[in-house]
């Protein structure tokens, strides 16, 4: 046996690292338990869609007209009042809800992230022969990139099937033989995700994106080699996908509200739609995307010197990833999962190296970081008893107003700030009837600025109250139009606390 002084160091290296990366992954089931007990239940949507959950289960049916709000579809341009482009996710939310509250909740969105972010990235990495060092390395940036946006929101969906897209088009890719050869199972498996994508959430466009992206790029290849057009296994997938998506209870109207959402004029000052500023990575959530979009860049470069384009497609698709998620904050989690291909096309070799490291990619290592983190989720959640909104950052979700309301129903019309409006929905069995939610791609624009008008007493504020027949009043303490009601006689002030306050017209 040869003890010689370097081999005597190379296996100290190689103890060092395996058991380095056994550390890091305990670390990484940590960080994603910790952060969708602690973060993901913060924004107040959660509790529209778990309300819209219930109503449909309650029902068994998809509700014609909204059943919280007496302004959603006021207006002949937004007549259909509600777009069912996630009922799916919003029955699933609260299913897993309903089966054992938070925790099964939170267990399964934490599955989704750690599935998408860590799980598919070590996959690819491991078919494309990526190193086992550099893998998980990358593995850990992507796993806390990821960290940008772990909300319990129907995007989470989104991630994950553009997760499974780019895993099942990369598997395919690297093992045909032939442009001209349609794999028929690939496109089954695309039909099948995208009809349920549909259903889930508005994000399934960029699945179609990105096969006709990879569709065209075949076409552009089999133009120059054979001098004709033929179907290939991704333009037939992309003809496919598109007919798949009509199997939703909107059926071909579903494509008709996708513009209502993805242009509405209230996204232009909705802070998730706007572009990311250089101030805007001061935020360390933001840090992780910009660690990677610098890295891929500069392997990018050094790629497109080499005279082998292997897998060019996946490049330009990074490259188009970090455009879009500078310009949309909110799309910036799944630019992320484009990254993730780009990395892996650039960093791939011919065949696998004899690399002596723990091989941390293995189906059975990946299934035993499955269940600790499902299982650290559980306790956290036991531990932090997370609440439907969840306080954080300066927002204090108005439980105990919502308790008064729920014990003193009122009478008329209610004009509400758009969060509360949204604990209103959830934490009331058979809620009033709510002026505006933070669904704002659903309502007209006006309703939106009416209210600003109205809250801040700004322009024809009065004139506005009395169109509107507004009887009750729900607005944080601090809006300046609970300061001039609560001086008002025709007001009565019914409750108030530190944070809320619920006026009532006097009769």
């Amino acid at each position: 046996m040869n003890s010689s002084p370097e081999n005597i160091k190379d296996s100290r290296s190689i103890s060092f690292w395996n058991k380095t990366v056994v550390l890091c992954l305990i670390a990484i089931g940590f960080f994603f338990s910790y952060s969708i007990v602690r973060v993901s239940l913060t924004q107040p949507d959660t509790c529209f869609l778990l309300a819209l959950g219930r109503w449909i289960v309650d029902h068994g049916q998809l509700p014609a007209i909204d059943p919280f709000s007496y302004t959603m579809g006021a207006y002949k341009n937004f007549a259909s009042g509600i777009v069912f482009h996630q009922w799916l996710s919003e029955v699933v939310f609260y299913a897993l809800y309903g089966a054992g509250g938070t925790i099964t909740l939170l267990s399964v969105v934490t599955l989704i992230f750690l599935y998408a972010f860590f799980i598919v990235p070590a996959r690819i990495f491991a078919d494309l022969y990526v190193s086992k060092k550099t893998s998980f390395l990358l593995c850990l940036f992507i796993a806390l990139a990821a960290g940008c946006r772990m909300f319990v929101r129907p995007e989470i969906f989104s991630e994950l099937f553009v997760a499974i897209f780019m895993q099942i088009s990369v598997l395919d890719r690297i093992k045909r033989s032939s442009l001209k050869e349609i794999n028929w199972r690939v496109v089954f498996l695309f039909a099948l995700f995208m009809a349920l994508w549909a259903n889930f959430h508005a994000g399934f466009v960029v699945g179609i994106i990105v096969l006709l992206a990879l569709a065209s790029w075949d076409t552009v290849q089999q133009v120059f080699a054979d001098k004709k057009i033929a179907w290939n296994t991704y333009s037939v997938s992309t003809l496919i996908c598109v007919t798949s998506t009509f199997i939703n209870p909107r059926g071909f109207n579903l494509w008709r509200d996708l513009p209502i959402l993805y242009f509405h004029p209230l996204n232009n000052i909705t802070h998730e739609y706007q572009k990311i500023s250089l101030l805007d990575f001061k935020q360390p959530q933001l840090w992780g995307f910009a660690i990677l979009s610098t890295a891929f860049v500069c392997l990018a470069i050094k790629y497109l010197k080499h005279k082998s384009k292997d897998g060019l497609e996946y490049v330009v698709l990074g490259f188009g990833a970090i455009v879009s998620g500078l310009f949309i904050n909110r799309i910036m989690s799944v630019s992320i999962l484009f990254l993730m291909t780009g990395f892996a096309v650039l960093l791939q070799k011919s065949s696998s190296s004899q690399e002596r490291y723990f091989e941390w990619r293995s189906g059975r290592c990946l299934l035993v970081l499955i269940a600790g983190t499902v299982l650290l989720t559980a306790v956290f959640t036991q531990i932090y008893a997370p609440t439907i909104p969840t306080a954080f950052a300066g927002y204090n979700p108005p439980f105990s107003a919502v308790r008064y309301l729920s014990d003193h129903p009122l009478v008329g019309n209610l004009l509400n700030d758009p969060e509360s409006g949204d604990v209103i929905m959830w934490s009331i069995e058979n809620p009033p009837k709510i002026f505006i939610d933070t669904r704002f791609g659903f309502y007209n624009p006006k309703i939106a600025y009416d209210y600003l008008a109205m809250s801040q007493c700004a322009g024809n504020w009065q004139e506005l109250l009395k169109a509107y027949d507004i009887k009750e009043v729900f607005l944080p303490k601090s809006a300046e139009l609970s300061k001039q009601l609560s001086q008002s006689k025709d007001w009565q002030l019914l409750y108030s606390d530190g944070q809320s306050a619920i006026l009532s017209k006097a009769k």
